[in-house]
């Protein structure tokens, strides 16, 4: 019966070729046996241990649904092909200005999320990749976004004019901003100093919604300024140009002052 001798492994590495074997003949002539080895057959091609299914192809679409103060929400499509295993996470990368690198800034298994924690007014990058079992996939298409509000801070109000002074108090007048920000005015802040002073202070502790407001308990004989600001929900806007300085006191009707002072030369 024939039999087979195994030669040493072809290369280094047993797993990725078929070792060589050399085949043993058996020669009987006459009474006599003989046996020698043949030569050694040519080397297996070589054999790649792996997992049966691949990493998944990039996710497809991603795009910026809405910005906040800090925020920026991201949604996107899964990849068309998962490698043959069902995908387990999605990894969210970003990159900050000026930076060359790509950092994990979150994982989940959703298909959209909003990363928060980010600088207000500064424009980060961000790519997603597609997770399995075989590992993370390749990247998504790239998409920037401002951590911002979608509006702005409304324009300033106009110069408010001031009316109906008395010993303590005083009527202000204004018209609303040119621009909201994209964002309806919430209400409008009085402000007041002293005509020498240079600290301005609020003197209405909820916001106004109307252009028109009384400034009451001020004190008769002072000299004040004021001004005012708008508010959305982005935030405050510029104050507005400030009044004169008006002095608080009692205003008298120059035509009823007049009236009786001619009673009294009669």
């Amino acid at each position: 019966m024939d039999k087979s001798e195994q030669s040493p492994h072809y290369g280094d590495n047993p797993i990725c070729s078929r070792p060589l074997r050399r085949k043993r003949i058996r020669i009987q002539s006459k009474g006599r046996e003989q046996s020698c080895f043949s030569e050694p057959s040519q080397p297996s091609k070589k054999i790649v241990a792996k997992l049966p299914y691949d990493t998944p192809e990039a996710p497809k679409q991603l795009k910026v649904t809405g910005t906040n103060k800090g925020e920026v929400s991201l949604a996107w499509s899964e990849p068309i092909n998962d490698g043959g295993s069902k995908v387990k996470n999605y990894i969210v990368e970003m990159k900050e200005p000026f930076a060359s690198r790509w950092s994990p800034v979150t994982k989940t298994s959703d298909t959209e999320v909003t990363v928060d924690g980010l600088r207000i007014d500064t424009e980060y990058t961000f790519r997603v990749r597609a997770e399995n079992k075989a590992g993370p996939g390749k990247p998504s298409n790239e998409v920037e976004a401002v951590a911002k509000p979608p509006f702005d801070i409304p324009d300033a109000p106009s110069k408010p004019e001031v009316s109906d002074v008395t010993e303590n108090s005083a009527t202000l007048n204004w018209s609303p901003p040119f621009s909201d920000g994209g964002s309806p005015i919430i209400g409008y802040t009085v402000e007041k100093k002293d005509k020498f002073g240079t600290r301005w202070t609020p003197v209405n502790k909820t916001p106004i919604e109307e252009t028109t407001f009384v400034v009451s308990g001020l004190k008769e004989g002072e000299e004040c300024q004021f001004r005012v600001i708008a508010e959305n929900k982005a935030g405050h806007s510029e104050p507005s140009a400030a009044t004169r300085a008006v002095r608080i006191k009692a205003q008298y009707d120059q035509t009823a002052w007049k009236t009786l002072s001619g009673l009294h030369r009669q």
